[in-house]
């Protein structure tokens, strides 16, 4: 979808760390499958939503992001997987969400 923050995995390819603002994308790649092994998943949204950082197992993957951030005034918190069938159904897991602010 356009002008999200998530974390996306195609297939049973890697998971990568996602800005989308109006279509056009900045990614980061985690290195990781989701092969059953289990992961802990972070996004920080940092300096006035300025920067976004995407975390595996409480380390940083990559640079962190500044291009291509969302800034839709109804930006919204989500928590859980949806899943896209051929049939385009989209079906929602949801799982735990710790949220905190910045002062």
């Amino acid at each position: 979808g356009n002008n999200i923050i998530c974390f996306r995995r195609v297939g049973t390819g890697n998971i990568f760390g996602v800005c989308d603002s109006a279509g056009t994308e900045t990614t980061r790649d985690l290195g990781a499958l989701t092969n059953g092994t289990e992961h802990t998943l972070r996004i920080e949204i940092r300096s006035g939503g300025t920067i976004v950082r995407f975390y595996l197992d409480n380390v940083q993957s990559g640079t962190d992001v500044t291009t291509n951030i969302p800034s839709v005034a109804t930006l919204g918190i989500v928590t859980g997987v949806s899943e896209i069938d051929t049939a385009v159904v989209i079906n929602y897991d949801f799982c735990d969400l710790g949220a905190w602010r910045e002062v």
